[in-house]
């Protein structure tokens, strides 16, 4: 075997914490016949010197520990070789059948991880990770990584500078093909992401584990050098008649304080539970393995079944299970009998169907005394399908199953068969406050074919996800979750299979010249599986648009992607109508849906003398158009991946048509614009491509530095290419435009001067053509003009 038998880690000195010491066990234990190295401070410094003196002021020169234990642990791996693994990582099984007849291997991080601000921002496509590497000594890839972290010893930060980044970019630029590492699919050492922190933290670290034969490692992503400080979580405090508010909540800190206080109020979680014995098994469960110790669990029975088996001595007086008369009441007026029978200061619905992580109460309870709240929900949680194999990341919005409230903040259900816990909360939001904590791990929503809802709703609630898993992916997902909560246990009762015979994940590893895109395909199943969906900002150019500015908004609310995703800005200039206060009235009504939105106001001295079509005023009116886009671009564009332009005046588009944009791959693409109706003819005739790419437009043609050919001479629009799923476009128009935002970024611009013969919309796609970017419209994706 090439790479020997030496495990490598390190700490800054031979007093491990208690944990650590745990995990390191697990590779004493599983590799017995190895070397086992702990490194410190002190001798990785020795190490360094005495082998690698050149490095050594570089090394000294790291501004922070973990820069120099990055270097030192690529180093490592050079001089002696063998397998470096964090600290935070646990050893599954022997690793004799993973490392067999390898040189080089590295693992790439979870692609979950490529979506995050800081990757985006980095242009990360994927990410290889450094927090377990396998390597024979001696290994010529690792003299190009000591040189690249010589030509990077001034970055100031440690993934750029010494981290994943710089290991991605070493990997992906090695020209020679016998050099280049070995790259393993996340699950094999790194099945679990750095957002699963609340399920690592119940596994007992050597414990029987529910992951596949193809799994040899588990990080637990402590993160100590970049989790210190940052361990809040975002809140949104929803107030009657007021702006939402958002901010973050230190939670460690509401916690100390609120135990320095003696605030530990009586929860009583409600459940109303009928003839879905197997399942309320499941919920109680789950209220068992609650950190909180000052609850109640008070459960309205309306199956006229005998008193369940499942219940505990020890449960006496922690739930009291009431069996009221079969009567087929409705389930607002069972809800109403819960409440009565409620003991505590807060109140928590316990749906009997339905999985609460073990810190739920204490964290909403927590939040409730930081904020003063009169009730806190959750914005997000978890879905899952457990007969599909589909687990997802639910949109933005008040989850009612979700909540916690303070006594009295609710005080009567409608007597209504579904949905009856609508009307309450929405009362609530009305006349109260409610804060919203920003964490989806504290609740799964669960579709298990006898919910009160139908397959559509929950059909829709999938389309408008912000993050989704499918089969083997959502399969990790619940082995991530089943140390915290009865997931084989909940399988089991819906007659599934549960966990106990897990299949293997995919093996076969990735060369590393091949970087995987994050969306590779047309198909709308490139972005559900396992990434989340990009920030998006709609900029939208608006005068004299007050005709249109109501369908606008409703076209927009109605859209399937998650609004909290989505940023909204508009330009307002010279209008003359109440463009600018209709918009803002907007803005104030809506605009707490969205991640941001703003209004700028441009006066451009700019009024049409014609109509608009006029050859002789295209000139200046989209000189005046580009301006606002591109002051669009400038003042409103901040961390979003994508910039979809919209026009104001728009009749109608479909609810996924963004998704199909973004599922096409292409950098910039725009929808077919059609007049009318649906079927029309092609609108926006700034969409063509040319008939003859040699001869384009004619000279004769050329009108105030403009080609301005008549419709149809020499060009072809969308609608001629209806057969066609996409096509590549010469020139493009702005009734609704995707963009990818790091080409603004760079330099891409509306031109607002005549270039190569083309302005605004249609000089943009001249230049991308410079940029070396093609620009693509799907002729089948329709919007509708009037």
């Amino acid at each position: 075997m090439p790479i020997p038998k030496i495990l490598h880690q390190m700490w800054r000195d031979e007093a491990l914490p208690a944990r650590w010491a745990q995990l390191r066990a697990t590779w004493q234990q599983h590799l017995p016949d190895w070397q086992h190295r702990l490194w410190t401070d002190a001798s990785l410094r020795e190490f360094v010197a005495a082998c690698y003196p050149a490095f050594l002021p570089v090394y000294d020169g790291y501004s922070s520990g973990i820069m120099r234990a990055d270097a030192a642990r690529y180093l490592l791996l050079d001089h002696f070789g063998g397998v470096y693994a964090d600290l935070d990582t646990e050893c599954l099984q022997p690793l004799a059948p993973l490392l067999e007849g390898e040189r080089l291997l590295f693992p790439l991080e979870p692609e979950v991880h490529v979506t995050s601000q800081i990757s985006t921002a980095a242009g990360m496509r994927q990410i290889v990770g450094n927090a377990w590497m396998a390597s024979e000594p001696g290994h010529p890839f690792w003299r190009q990584v000591v040189v690249e972290m010589e030509r990077r010893r001034h970055n100031a930060g440690p993934l750029d500078a010494t981290g994943p980044f710089l290991l991605t970019h070493v990997t992906h630029a090695c020209d020679k093909p016998e050099w280049r590492p070995k790259l393993l699919p996340s699950e094999t050492v790194q099945p679990a992401t750095n957002q699963d922190v609340d399920w690592l933290k119940a596994r007992e670290p050597g414990s029987p584990h529910w992951y596949g034969p193809g799994t040899y490692a588990l990080h637990y992503w402590d993160g100590t050098w970049w989790r210190k400080g940052h361990e809040q979580t975002r809140l949104f405090l929803l107030r009657s008649a007021s702006p939402l508010v958002s901010g973050m909540l230190n939670e460690p800190k509401a916690l100390s304080t609120a135990a320095a206080a003696g605030y530990r109020p009586l929860v009583s979680c409600l459940m109303v539970t009928g003839r879905r014995r197997a399942l309320a098994e499941q919920a109680v469960s789950a209220f068992r393995r609650q950190t909180y110790a000052n609850r109640e669990l008070v459960v309205i029975d309306d199956s006229g079944l005998e008193f369940p088996e499942f219940l505990h001595d020890d449960d006496e007086g922690r739930i009291r299970w009431i069996q009221v008369p079969a009567e087929g009441k409705p389930l607002g007026a069972l809800r109403n009998v819960a409440l009565a029978e409620a003991r505590g200061g807060l109140m928590c619905q316990w749906d009997d169907d339905d999985l609460s992580s073990p810190a739920r109460l204490e964290r909403q309870a927590m939040a409730i005394y930081a904020t003063g709240a009169d009730a806190c929900g959750l914005n997000r949680l978890q879905m899952w399908w457990p007969a599909q194999g589909r687990f997802a990341i639910s949109s933005n919005r008040i989850w009612e199953c979700a909540l916690m409230w303070r006594r009295g903040a609710i005080t009567e259900y409608p007597e209504l068969r579904a949905g009856e816990d609508t009307p309450p909360v929405q009362e609530l939001a009305g006349k109260g406050r409610i804060c919203m904590l920003d964490a989806p791990n504290l609740y799964t929503y669960i579709c298990h074919g006898q919910n009160t809802f139908s397959e559509a709703h929950w059909d829709s609630l999938w389309k408008a996800a912000s993050q989704r898993w499918e089969d083997a992916a959502c399969e990790t997902r619940l082995r991530i979750m089943q140390p915290a909560l009865p997931v084989h246990e909940y399988l089991q009762a819906v007659g599934l299979p549960g966990l106990s015979a897990p299949p293997s994940p995919a093996m076969s590893p990735q060369p590393a010249s091949v970087v995987t895109p994050v969306s590779a395909s047309p198909s709308r199943s490139a972005v559900s599986i396992t990434r989340e969906l990009p920030k998006i900002l709609i900029a939208t150019p608006v005068k004299d648009a007050v005709p249109f500015l109501d369908s606008f908004f409703a076209n927009l609310l109605r859209t399937d992607y998650p609004l909290d995703k989505i940023s909204l800005a508009l330009l307002e200039s010279d209008s003359r109508d109440a463009t600018a206060a209709v918009a803002r009235e907007h803005l104030a009504a809506h605009g707490h849906r969205l991640a941001g939105s703003r209004l700028l106001q441009r006066d451009y001295g700019f009024q049409l003398k014609g109509e608009r079509s006029q050859p002789s005023l295209q000139r200046q009116r989209r000189t005046v158009l580009a301006q606002s886009r591109n002051t669009l671009v400038e003042s409103a564009l901040d961390d979003e991946a994508w910039v979809l332009w919209i026009d104001v005046d728009l009749l109608k588009w479909p609810a996924d048509v963004l998704l199909r944009l973004l599922d096409s791959g292409h950098q910039i693409v725009c929808p077919n614009c059609v007049k009318g109706v649906y079927g029309g003819p092609s609108f926006d005739l700034n969409s063509f491509v040319f008939k003859d790419k040699a001869l384009r437009d004619g000279p004769e043609h050329l009108l105030d530095g403009l080609y301005q050919p008549p419709a149809g001479l020499s060009r072809n629009y969308l609608d001629a290419f209806r057969d066609q799923e996409e096509v590549e476009l010469d020139g493009v128009g702005g009734t609704m435009l995707l963009v990818e935002a790091d080409l603004h970024r760079h330099g891409l611009r509306f031109p607002a001067m005549p270039y190569r013969g083309f302005v605004e919309t249609e000089g943009l796609a001249q230049m991308a053509q410079d940029f070396g970017v093609t620009c693509w419209g799907l002729p089948k994706v329709e919007i509708v003009h009037p």
